[in-house]
């Protein structure tokens, strides 16, 4: 569950150029878990560090994932349908991301791999970037030149 959310959160955020990180977002883990568990942000956030969970982990510890799984379904939601009416998204790639997160049962990994949206072992080949001296995987990212 942790690898997917991680994942999820990751192909959000490379789909459009946005100006803040979900965990900062209003709409984030950190702010959903919080309006849940009746703490604030803050809280969370050290609850979080201090124990290794996920906010998802600690969803479920309190009783709350159910509830925390629907709000952040219905935020990534929300901000995929703002990056197409911004045009940074077609509907068509929308479409795809959102069936992906409806179906996700947290046990999937690559979901997107495959789905014509860029995603997969090229986006994930500069995880290594600068290793090397320019010798790694990383290089797959800089293929367009400078």
């Amino acid at each position: 569950m942790k690898k997917m959310v991680t994942f999820l959160l990751v192909v959000v955020m490379m789909l459009g150029a946005t100006g803040f990180a979900f965990a900062d977002a209003a709409f984030g883990p950190a702010s959903i878990y919080a309006g849940l568990a009746g703490i604030t942000e803050e809280e969370a956030y050290d609850l979080r560090l201090s124990t290794g969970s996920t906010f998802g982990e600690l969803a479920t510890e309190a009783g709350v994932y159910d509830a925390f799984k629907e709000a952040a379904l219905s935020s990534k939601i929300t901000m995929i349908n703002e990056m197409v009416a911004d045009g940074d998204l077609t509907q068509a790639d929308a479409d795809t991301i959102i069936t992906a997160l409806e179906n996700c049962d947290g046990t999937q990994s690559r979901i997107l791999q495959g789905s014509n949206l860029g995603f997969g072992q090229k986006a994930l080949a500069g995880t290594h970037r600068g290793a090397g001296n320019g010798q790694g995987a990383g290089q797959m990212l800089r293929m367009g030149g400078r």
